[in-house]
């Protein structure tokens, strides 16, 4: 099986389409087993002064994590995390006006199982999850759906392997909330 990736540039944002194609017996037939289409926002460049050690941080930050949404590879997402890592170490200047948490990477579709199937199960978990400003994924609580099965732990196992930026305020990466994340299980095949 072959795995093609295609970028496809868009007005606000770029697409990013997974086509999971495996060739067939005959020679140019192609058969298309799932296409994902995923959006993702580039990091900013620096808005704000910062001194030539913080503008090279920040130009390889933007670059790492820029990479990570259109790869989502093991490479991408360490060289981002050390990164991160590096500016909390060195107490660098965040040189972009205040805003909100940007996920860069995430589980949205958990596995399907037997369980789900066998069970029937549909439903969906809503959670509430703590971003902190050091990159690491603090409490994640449960604040809607409670699907059983091991489901609601799983939404939640998911979500602590979310790769992120961290709010900014005044300068400096902030602790946040987003309370309305979904996941969602369905026995159904779409």
């Amino acid at each position: 099986m072959k795995i093609r990736k295609v970028v496809v540039p868009g007005s606000l944002s770029l697409l990013l389409i997974l086509s999971f194609i495996s060739t067939a017996a005959t020679a140019n037939s192609v058969l298309f087993q799932a296409v994902t289409i995923k959006t993702y926002h580039d990091i900013p460049a620096a808005e704000g002064p910062c001194t030539l050690d913080e503008c090279e941080w920040w130009k390889q930050i933007r670059e790492a994590g820029n990479d990570l949404q259109r790869k989502g590879d093991k490479k991408s997402r360490a060289r981002f995390l050390l990164l991160l890592s590096e500016g909390q170490r060195k107490a660098y200047h965040v040189p972009l006006a205040d805003r909100p948490v940007q996920v860069l990477e995430s589980i949205t579709v958990l596995p399907m199982s037997d369980v789900i199937r066998r069970e029937k199960i549909d439903g969906t978990v809503v959670l509430s999850v703590e971003f902190r400003f050091d990159g690491s994924v603090g409490d994640v609580k449960i604040i809607e759906g409670r699907v059983g099965w091991g489901l609601d732990e799983g939404a939640a196992r998911a979500a602590r392997q979310a790769v992120f930026l961290p709010a900014v305020s005044d300068g400096t990466f902030v602790t946040s909330y987003l309370d309305n994340i979904k996941y969602k299980f369905s026995y159904k095949r779409d």
